[in-house]
């Protein structure tokens, strides 16, 4: 007991314990999910065919969202449930819903931005929004009039290595780039480089608190962004290919596309 106190792992020691013993078995929710977000309040997003569904806790589906002209939703998140983020790689257009997923202010454009080979994109604070140049190796902000607001400078440069991102979010004040070689690379708010966290083939992760929780090879690697430290903590379930921590549950997608909660007692 002494041992496990001492580790520092996710929420708190309150929720490693029953992670490492679970008490109960994994509940399946949905199956044939493409991507999947809870918001804090527990409401699940589900996109499937490119149709977004939004859950309430006892799984009835409240309402959803589908823009067939734009096509495949490459991305999606709930980070603000009241200015939810989609976005359409191919058309190069970003879509904010409200909390009832009804459009809530005009399609971006990214390429009227002036950055048409953006990659990726991600919602930021008071309504505005992140996006990647790969051209620039740059991430900018932009307001929510569509004013760029901050920007990080060439990152490959910051930190002396070639990057290919493939994930960007903005958690409780800081941004997170991900890259499969390179781990994640932290950035203040205003896009101010902070730290390097170089985990390789990270296939998830999420600030909770203090902690970056990183899903590799059915391990959670939970990164400590205050002390630095790094504790580890194997799944009692195989084959995740995404996860979500909130309060007493863990949500994740198996290979099998299958969703799934586990309850945390």
């Amino acid at each position: 007991m002494n041992y496990l106190k001492q580790k520092i792992f996710i929420l708190s020691i309150v929720f490693f314990l029953p992670l490492a013993m679970p008490s109960s078995k994994p509940i399946l929710l949905i199956e044939n999910v493409g991507s999947f977000d809870v918001d804090a309040i527990g409401n699940l997003f589900v996109e499937h065919n490119s149709i977004l569904h939004k859950f309430n806790e006892n799984l009835e589906e409240i309402c959803s969202f589908e823009d067939k002209s734009l096509g495949i939703i490459s991305y999606f998140e709930v980070e603000d449930p009241l200015n939810i983020l989609i976005y359409y790689a191919e058309a190069e257009k970003i879509v904010f819903l409200d909390n009832n997923l009804a459009p809530k202010r005009n399609t971006v454009d990214i390429a009227d931005l002036g950055f048409p080979q953006a990659t990726l994109t991600c919602s930021s604070y008071n309504n505005g929004f992140w996006i990647f140049d790969p051209i620039s190796n740059q991430i900018i902000r932009y307001d929510n009039f569509l004013n760029q607001s901050q920007i990080s400078g060439n990152i490959s440069q910051i930190i002396n290595e070639t990057i290919q991102p493939i994930k960007l979010t903005e958690s409780n004040e800081f941004v997170f780039l991900k890259d499969n070689e390179k781990g994640i690379i932290v950035f203040d708010k205003y896009g101010t480089f902070l730290k390097k966290i170089p985990m390789k083939k990270i296939i998830d992760f999420q600030l909770v608190d203090d902690n970056i929780n990183m899903l590799i090879s059915d391990t959670i690697f939970s990164f400590n962004m205050k002390n630095i430290n790094i504790d580890t903590l194997p799944l009692p379930f195989f084959g995740v290919k995404a996860i979500k921590f909130l309060n007493d549950k863990i949500y994740y997608k198996d290979k099998a596309e299958k969703l799934y909660s586990l309850t945390l007692n």
